[in-house]
């Protein structure tokens, strides 16, 4: 019996110094997902159509979309600039939430 207690005690120290190990080791990692946004977010054209790239996965444009720096982009790929100029994506461009226009590489 108290070889049982024993290792039901042992168990909980355990468990607590295990969630205590992660819960320290989680603020020493840094939150990559704000930082690479840029790298992970993103609207490409792609046969005619507007496509939503986030984290991998793939939409299709359906409404216009704000990117942070105040530009517009519609189902359409044009891009309506916060200064009022506007541009039209063409297949395998694309435009970061940041404004920036880019072209794919093959």
């Amino acid at each position: 019996m108290k070889n049982i207690l024993f290792l039901i005690v042992l168990c909980v120290f355990s468990l607590e110094a295990a969630s205590q190990d992660s819960s320290s080791n989680k603020s020493s990692i840094p939150d990559i997902s704000q930082s690479n946004k840029m790298k992970k977010e993103c609207i490409l054209m792609k046969n005619g159509l507007a496509l939503v790239v986030k984290y991998g996965d793939t939409t299709t444009l359906s409404s216009p979309i704000k990117l942070d720096n105040g530009s517009t982009v519609f189902p359409d790929g044009k891009i309506t600039m916060s200064d009022g100029t506007s541009k039209k994506l063409k297949n395998g461009q694309y435009v970061n939430m940041d404004g920036k226009i880019g072209t794919l590489k093959k």
